[in-house]
């Protein structure tokens, strides 16, 4: 009997294998478009906490631009402000020594025109002592010759610009060093 029954059940699935087949593949597809739901499921909680940690990323990133920015802002200032410093300090050092260089050139100028006019004597002969008149070079030239006015007023004007220049120069590139540390 178990034979007889065996058989039947054999003729039964080979004459109806196509429907066991569907339906074993029915099952298998059904599986698999579960499995991708929670798939798909799994990835779309993914994609959502990838974008609420970029819009965090590109909150963090848009304030600490900003913050840049401000300080950028404020170290330009600060920057203008400390050179306009320095250039003013250095322009009224620089006017206070114009003045006192162009004050020794008119004196100079002064005290050589007052040697120049005591050493001449009667006649327009000089009355310089014999001890300075050693001092001619060979070009017949005396040690006291004089300079016009002019001339020392702009040498004294230009060696003190001269200098006046190194010192700002230097004082900016003091300045510039800190900012780039």
């Amino acid at each position: 009997m178990t034979l007889t029954l065996l058989e039947a059940a054999g003729s039964f699935v080979w004459r109806h294998w196509k429907a066991f087949a569907s339906a074993g593949l029915a099952i298998c597809v059904l599986g698999y478009v579960g499995i991708l739901k929670g798939e798909v499921s799994h990835y779309k909680k993914l994609s959502a906490q990838f974008a609420e940690q970029n819009k965090l990323l590109e909150a963090t990133y848009t304030a600490a631009q900003q913050t840049a920015r401000a300080n950028n802002l404020e170290a330009v200032r600060k920057a203008e402000t400390d050179g306009n410093a320095i250039s003013e300090r250095t322009q009224n050092d620089l006017q206070k020594q114009l003045a006192d260089a162009r004050a020794l050139a008119a004196n100079y100028a002064r005290r050589m025109r007052g040697t120049t006019t005591a050493n001449q004597g009667a006649a327009g002969e000089s009355a310089i002592p014999e001890a300075a008149n050693a001092a001619i070079g060979a070009n017949g030239s005396s040690g006291n010759a004089l300079v016009p006015e002019d001339d020392l007023r702009i040498c004294a004007d230009n060696t003190t610009k001269a200098m006046g220049w190194q010192v700002w120069f230097a004082a900016e590139k003091a300045r510039y060093d800190a900012l780039t540390q």
